[in-house]
C-alpha cells in the first residue's frame, strides 16, 4: 500500500484492486485507492465524501459503493450508503432496517452483493461517547447485550435495490470474513462480543432472490 491503512474496506473488480476508509497514520484515510494488477502501480481514484472507519464496499463495472462505517470526526456510525460514478459521489440507500453496516461482512455473487452482520448501531454510537472506565463495562456485557445484527442482506448491482435474504444468528459477528462457495455463505471468524473473537467458521444458505 503507498500509506498505512488499518480497518479499512477493499474490493477487486476488472483487474483491479480498490482499498478506501479506515485510520492512516494520520488520522482517517479519506483517498480511495486502486491498485491496476497489470501495471503494477498505485493512485488515487476519489476522495471519500466523510471519513469512515470500518465500512463495506464493493466495486462493480467501475462504479464504487461504500455503505456504513462510522465517522470519528462526528464520533457517528452511517447509515447511508455512497455510489462513485463519473468522478462524482452521490448518496444511495443503507440497508433496509436502517442500520450501519460498522464491520459488516459482505461478498459478491454476480450482480448481487450480499452483507451479513455488523453492529447495533445505537449501541455502537453510545459506546462511542464513553470514557475509558466506561468503556470497560460496555466491554464486559454478556453478548445478547451488543445485539450484533443477524440479518443477511442482498444488494441488486443492478437495480441497486436491497432484499431480505434471511436471519442468520451464526452470522451475528463484527469483523468477519465473508465467502461465497456452492451457493452457501461461509462466515469465519469476528467478534462475538467487544473484545472477544470466535474462531469458528458457519455456512448458511441464503433465501433466493427475487
Amino acid at each position: 500500500l503507498p500509506k498505512d491503512i488499518q480497518q479499512g474496506a477493499a474490493s477487486f473488480d476488472d483487474g483491479k484492486i480498490y482499498v478506501a476508509g479506515g485510520f492512516g497514520t494520520e488520522g482517517p484515510n479519506r483517498d480511495v485507492l486502486r491498485y491496476d494488477m497489470s501495471q503494477e502501480d498505485w493512485d488515487i481514484v476519489a476522495s471519500l465524501p466523510q471519513a469512515l472507519v470500518q465500512p463495506v464496499m464493493t466495486v462493480h463495472g467501475g462504479i464504487i459503493y461504500i455503505w456504513g462505517g462510522y465517522d470519528p470526526e462526528t464520533r457517528k456510525s452511517v447509515t447511508c450508503g455512497f455510489r462513485f460514478e463519473d468522478g462524482a459521489w452521490s448518496e444511495i440507500p443503507g440497508a433496509p432496517d436502517g442500520g450501519t453496516m460498522v464491520g459488516s461482512a459482505s461478498v459478491k455473487d454476480g450482480d448481487f452483493l450480499y452483507i451479513t452482520g455488523g453492529v447495533n448501531n445505537e449501541i455502537f454510537d453510545h459506546a462511542l461517547t464513553l470514557g475509558p472506565e466506561e468503556t470497560a463495562v460496555y466491554q464486559s456485557q454478556p453478548v445478547e447485550y451488543y445485539r450484533f445484527r443477524e440479518k443477511v442482506f442482498r444488494f441488486d448491482l443492478k437495480s441497486e435495490t436491497w432484499s431480505d435474504a434471511g436471519t442468520w444468528h451464526d452470522s451475528a459477528r463484527a469483523g468477519a470474513s465473508l465467502i461465497l462457495k456452492d451457493g452457501h455463505l461461509i462466515s469465519m471468524g469476528g467478534e462475538i462480543k467487544a473484545c472477544v473473537r470466535d474462531p469458528r467458521s458457519f455456512s448458511f444458505k441464503p433465501d433466493p432472490g427475487q
